[in-house]
Order: C-alpha cells, then sequence, then structure tokens
C-alpha cells in the first residue's frame, strides 16, 4: 500500500507492510516438520494453559552442504534461517498480552576460487543479523472503544568484508549496528457505521554506530 496512511501506522510516509501472526493453538499440542533442497523446518504450538498459547517455527538451510556432493550449478550458496514466536495471553475476555519475536540470520563466505569461478567482482565473508521483539497489550473498554500498546526492540547488525575477486586486495568493510525502541499506543473509537477515529502517541529511540571503509577498486561494478 501506498500513500494516505492513516494514525494507525505512525509515521510511515512512503509504503507499508502488514504481518499478521496467528495465535498458537489454544486446545492441543501439534507440530509439523518439513524437508526440501532449501532445507528443513518446523513448527510447534500448543496451550501454555486454560488462557494462553503459543507457537514457535524454525527454518534453516543446509545449501553449503549440498554443494560439495550435488552439482547445483555455482560453488558459492549462502547460509541462512529465521525463528518466529509468539505467545498470547488473555486474562479476560478485555484484556490480552502478546509477546512476539521474529529473528533472522544470513550468511556468505566465497573464497576467491568461488568468486572467479562465479565471475564475481568481489569475495569475502558476510554476516547478517536482524530481528524484532516486542509485547502487545490490548483493550477493549466498551463496545465501541479499544487500544492497542506496545513496547518493541529492533536490531540490525552488519558484519562485511569483501576482496578484489582477482587482485586479493582488501576492497570493503562494513560493520554497522542499528537499534531501533519503540513505544506505541493506538485507540479506536467508533462513533457510528460511517465515522471513527484513531488517535494515540509514539516515541522511538534510535541508535547506530557505522564503521565503513571502501578502497578504491579495479573491478567493474
Amino acid at each position: 500500500s501506498t500513500g494516505g496512511f492513516s494514525a494507525l501506522y505512525g509515521d510511515k510516509l512512503s509504503s507499508i507492510m502488514e504481518i499478521d501472526f496467528r495465535d498458537g493453538n489454544p486446545n492441543e499440542y501439534e507440530g509439523q516438520l518439513d524437508f526440501s533442497w532449501m532445507g528443513f523446518g518446523g513448527i510447534v504450538e500448543g496451550p501454555l494453559s486454560k488462557k494462553g498459547s503459543m507457537m514457535l517455527a524454525i527454518k534453516r538451510s543446509y545449501l553449503k552442504y549440498l554443494i560439495d556432493v550435488i552439482d547445483m550449478g555455482t560453488s558459492a550458496t549462502p547460509e541462512y534461517g529465521d525463528i518466529q514466536a509468539k505467545i498470547t495471553y488473555e486474562f479476560n475476555p478485555f484484556q490480552k498480552l502478546t509477546f512476539l519475536t521474529v529473528y533472522a540470520d544470513d550468511h556468505n563466505s566465497p573464497d576467491q576460487e568461488d568468486a572467479q569461478e562465479n565471475q564475481m567482482t568481489h569475495y569475502g565473508n558476510q554476516d547478517l543479523y536482524q530481528g524484532t521483539w516486542g509485547m502487545n497489550w490490548r483493550s477493549i473498554w466498551n463496545e465501541s472503544l479499544y487500544s492497542n500498546t506496545s513496547i518493541a526492540l529492533t536490531s540490525s547488525q552488519y558484519n562485511e568484508d569483501f576482496y578484489e575477486a582477482f587482485t586479493g586486495k582488501y576492497a570493503i568493510r562494513n560493520r554497522t549496528n542499528d537499534l531501533e525502541f519503540k513505544l506505541r499506543n493506538v485507540n479506536h473509537k467508533q462513533f457510528n457505521e460511517r465515522l471513527s477515529l484513531d488517535f494515540g502517541l509514539e516515541a522511538k529511540r534510535l541508535d547506530n554506530d557505522y564503521d565503513n571503509w571502501i578502497a578504491a577498486t579495479t573491478n567493474a561494478i
């Protein structure tokens, strides 16, 4: 979606992507395992108590272990994975607490031989980590008014070192750490079928640490 956002989406100006995570099964435990050429994954969910539920999903790649025994058309493969978890607890029909986390990591480390074989301009080590951890309190005050109050921490970390594929010279260093802490309150008031009001407040703190270096290069990018 682009343009014309309501107060529900805070200070977003250009575009948004909204993802909803369903609650875990509140009645019984169940799970699932998945395997493919790309990797494996699993999910487990179930009740925590009579008023709560949980859901945990994990995925992990194993391409780098297959490349030595199977011709995959390339000798440079990444390693990646992610974790998603959601815990909910309903104190009563009007008060609900939710904990949610999403975490992912991505690693790539082609050597000089891999870079030349795959016509890459650079090779080296790349380690990327991104995650969000948050809690939300939903309160239903009456038939026409409810609110959501949340706190969240979002983290991004990039550790990268690259070398020129044909000269072996050190070319790029990237050390980036971004932290965002956010407190948010959104309220919805329904006056009638045609008229409603969204209002609230938001506060955030940003901490950024950059240590980047780029050398002159003779390779085309």
